[in-house]
């Protein structure tokens, strides 16, 4: 990345850019031209399972401890200060929070089509109507 690049705006450039070819991935499985082995959509999915736990601790953190007022002295500086910090956290869509919140967004699309590709959506649903008809019982 090129000095002074801003590194927000090319991680959503990035991530809209996934987006999009993710969509074409999400075509293919639903045509059935495009197939995953079910052992390997296991480990590919513990995987993505994780990265989704952090980014979740990722957003929490910032939710809890960037998101609120700075305190840098109650003068024009401090407040300049203030408001450039904030806006770097949650008052851009290529702040941290936004970004997050669209990784976390294309982290369960790839999800969800991997177990598509896998045929493994069809055996969760089962599996999750299995889960709820034992709790109403």
């Amino acid at each position: 990345m090129p000095p002074g690049e801003d590194i927000g705006g090319a991680a959503a450039a990035g991530l809209n850019d996934a987006a999009g070819q993710l969509a074409a991935v999400r075509q293919a499985v639903a045509s059935h031209t495009v197939h995953l082995d079910p052992v390997a959509a296991t480990a590919l999915l513990s995987v993505l399972d994780e990265l989704g736990i952090q980014v979740a601790d990722l957003v929490s953190f910032s939710d809890r401890s960037m998101d609120h007022q700075l305190h840098f002295g109650h003068n024009w500086v401090g407040a300049i200060m203030d408001q450039r910090l904030r806006g770097a956290v949650n008052g851009r869509p290529d702040s941290l929070r936004p970004v997050l919140s669209l990784l976390r967004e294309v982290l369960g699309e790839v999800t969800d089509t991997v177990r598509g590709a896998a045929g493994l959506a069809a055996a969760a649903d089962d599996e999750s109507a299995e889960r709820l008809n034992r709790i109403g019982r």
